[in-house]
């Protein structure tokens, strides 16, 4: 015990001197000097010694000097896609591979998936064609406070009925904004009044799985326009919307904006599934009433 507690004492006293002793005017790397001078003093062999791996020589000219350097400290490079295979493609849906390099310049491979004719060049989220759009009606009604109109329908991905706000597809050449009128029509029957507030920019479905993106749109609707009335009413007498011929049955839900969340978990308490987006969109109001 004693010899080993000699021995690392000795070592730790090497190291030390390795630090902190001054550059030495030579063609000889200090630490060569420091090296050499604890080898005759210590009477070890050369090779019993090698410096630590996290050690990482430099060159100056004539002055050679080691650094510490953390285990993963890398050259830091700019993360790009490089190139893209399609494996396979539907009607709505195409799984690709991407070749990517990462931040330490190194290959890697990611599969994902597409919307097939969308973001076939740029930047899929700040062009103006974002593949799908979501709208959050707001009705107003004399006499009511402001309510929020949502939508329920089985989803089979999910396997379950999922609560989300009015949203579709935009389709080729079509407005976003085209789109949000004409979607919400058909999902409600309720049309749209002055758009209260939109996305300039697309949102991230599932950044870790797809490029596809979608805007928000926010709208007044009018609940007090015949038209928006009997679509309001046949709504609570339980009549579904939705296009027949693509397996939508959609039913239409109307809750306080002021108690969106409570409204929302009391869905989930009922084994229904609720859009990300809109849960946090109803958390966020939920707070800013709270912390503004």
């Amino acid at each position: 015990a004693g010899q080993a507690a000699s021995f690392f004492g000795a070592e730790m006293e090497f190291f030390r001197s390795l630090l902190f002793a001054p550059v030495l005017s030579s063609r000889i790397p200090p630490w060569e000097h420091l090296l050499n001078n604890h080898i005759r003093t210590k009477g070890l062999h050369r090779t019993s010694l090698a410096l630590p791996s996290c050690w990482s020589k430099s060159i100056r000219g004539d002055s050679r000097t080691f650094a510490m350097k953390s285990e993963g400290e890398q050259e830091i490079a700019t993360p790009r896609v490089l190139a893209k295979d399609v494996v396979a493609s539907t009607r709505w849906l195409q799984l690709v591979k991407l070749t990517w390099s990462d931040a330490r310049g190194r290959i890697m491979k990611w599969d994902a998936a597409e919307r097939p004719g969308y973001h076939a060049e740029g930047d899929p989220l700040m062009s103006p064609q974002a593949s799908a759009v979501a709208i959050l009606p707001i009705v107003r009604r004399s006499g009511f406070e402001a309510e929020v109109v949502l939508i329920s329908q089985f989803r089979p991905a999910l396997g379950k009925v999922c609560i989300e706000a009015p949203a579709g597809l935009v389709d080729a050449d079509e407005k976003v904004e085209d789109a949000a009128t004409r979607e919400l029509l058909e999902e409600t029957g309720l049309r749209a009044g002055r758009v209260l507030d939109k996305d300039e920019t697309a949102l991230c479905n599932d950044p870790g799985i797809t490029n596809a993106a979608c805007k928000l749109i926010i709208v007044e609707v009018d609940g007090d326009n015949e038209e928006n009335e009997r679509s309001l009413r046949r709504a609570e007498e339980g009549q579904v919307f939705g296009v027949a011929e693509e397996g939508e049955a959609i039913k239409v839900l109307r809750f306080p904006l002021k108690h969106l969340r409570e409204q929302l978990n009391k869905m989930i308490a009922q084994g229904m599934a609720v859009d990300g987006k809109l849960h946090c969109f109803a958390r966020g109001l939920e707070l800013a009433g709270k912390l503004l």
